[in-house]
């Protein structure tokens, strides 16, 4: 298979997996409804900042190790799967315990459940540890079927709860955690033949591996804590019970939806960017800038005004109390993808350290504005807060993009019709 039907293969299995993901959070939540979604998503959201913590960006540095360094896939991944084997470990019984001696948090929950649950996500641990030798391979069949593999799972599961007309939020988190388990084992499966368990560690090569992930990782873990925090803090202001997690958690599902859309006409907008530089550079994001957020703005308008019926349509009347957070959300959509522009045109000018300031600031906002609202405002507050995060983002990052590129913020806003042309052109291209 060529590079390119690898690359389109692989894309086409991320699309999928999206789409399963989707279909997953509809069924999930007409099945548990909002208290018993919004303990599921507690979960997730915790799983996600431990495991992006604990994993330490040393998938993608092991990439750097192999492609550019030229290490042996078994000295790396050999080295990597003890590391992480060991903090899945850590993580199985820390996990386990602080669910299982902690239901004012976490709800109810049998120690069985938040075993299953924690060794998932250890096996999520290996899984972001490993998967990416498998992109430094092109093994693109393979790296989709570790992709897919749980998102069936789970999706199946959610058919199931519905067919059996189960409704118990422990069947869904350990469905969370088989899944994860069993495309981890399929990883392990596939780099069979470069796990030596029994070789000593190079500490020296574990070392220079660690020291570089940590620089890589800290990014990311900025980015995921920023964007679960305040499902954190939500559920630590209302632990009567989960339902303002529930309602709040599926107007941030709708808002990942949409994002989606705008985000498919990027490849089209910013392929050009790589070797371009001054005046070509500045007016090529301009035009990617008018285009997206004009998208972005319209996709917005139609949530706004009709929050309530896709929130209807998606998943019933039970989560119509999400209305209010999905309408405060819904302008963010336009600030997002205006920093995720200039996170491209930064990342590919090799300034992605201004992004990892400026992220570390947003957490700053996000996290202080939902410990401040979330108490008196609830759901609403959470909104408002990724709202605030979302707008000095964008504004930081336009502010940045103007020093650097001279972007002119009147050029970047309203779509011309030369635009249109342009747009259709690269279209009719591809």
């Amino acid at each position: 298979m060529s590079f390119l039907r690898k690359s389109i293969f692989v894309t086409g299995g991320q699309m999928a997996g999206i789409l399963l993901n989707m279909l997953a959070g509809v069924i999930y939540s007409r099945a548990l409804g909002p208290n018993g979604m919004g303990q599921y998503e507690l979960f997730r959201s915790s799983q996600m900042v431990v495991v992006t913590f604990l994993s330490l960006g040393m998938g993608n540095a092991s990439i750097y190790f192999l492609n550019n360094l030229k290490y042996t896939p078994r000295h790396i991944v050999s080295n990597t799967t003890k590391v992480s084997l060991l903090f899945g470990l850590l993580l199985i019984v820390g996990f386990t315990a602080a669910i299982f001696f902690n239901p004012g948090y976490f709800g109810e929950i049998s120690f069985i459940i938040a075993l299953l649950f924690a060794m998932g996500s250890a096996a999520l641990v290996n899984i972001t540890t490993l998967r990416p030798v498998l992109v430094a391979q092109l093994a693109s069949k393979r790296m989709v079927m570790v992709d897919m593999l749980p998102r069936i799972i789970i999706l199946l599961s959610g058919v199931l709860m519905l067919c059996i007309h189960q409704k118990s939020p422990g069947f869904a988190i350990t469905a969370l955690g088989i899944g994860n388990a069993a495309a981890c084992c399929a990883l392990f499966y596939f780099l069979k033949e470069h796990i030596d368990l029994r070789a000593p560690l190079d500490w020296k090569t574990l070392g220079a591996l660690l020291k570089y992930s940590i620089k890589l990782s800290a990014s990311s873990f900025l980015y995921v804590l920023t964007a679960n925090v305040t499902v954190m803090l939500l559920r630590y202001s209302q632990l009567e019970n989960f339902s303002q997690v529930g309602l709040y958690t599926r107007a941030v599902a709708i808002s990942g939806m949409i994002t989606i859309i705008p985000s498919t006409v990027g490849p089209l907008l910013y392929a050009k960017w790589a070797g371009l530089k001054g005046d070509l550079l500045t007016n090529q994001a301009q035009f990617a800038m008018r285009v997206s957020s004009s998208i972005s703005f319209a996709i917005s308008a139609v949530v706004f005004l009709f929050s309530r019926q896709i929130i209807h349509l998606l998943y019933g009347p039970a989560f119509y109390g999400a209305n209010v957070a999905l309408r405060i959300l819904a302008p963010s959509l336009v600030f997002i993808t205006i920093t995720s522009i200039c996170n491209n045109l930064l990342a590919g000018d090799g300034k992605a350290t201004i992004t990892m300031y400026i992220l570390a600031v947003t957490f700053t906002i996000v996290a202080g504005v939902t410990w401040l609202t979330v108490g008196r405002l609830g759901i609403e507050g959470a909104a408002l807060a990724v709202l605030c995060g979302n707008v000095f983002s964008a504004v930081a990052n336009l502010v940045v993009c103007n020093r650097h590129y001279g972007l002119n913020f009147a050029k970047c806003v309203g779509i011309r019709p030369s635009d249109v042309k342009t747009l259709m052109k690269s279209l009719k291209f591809r």
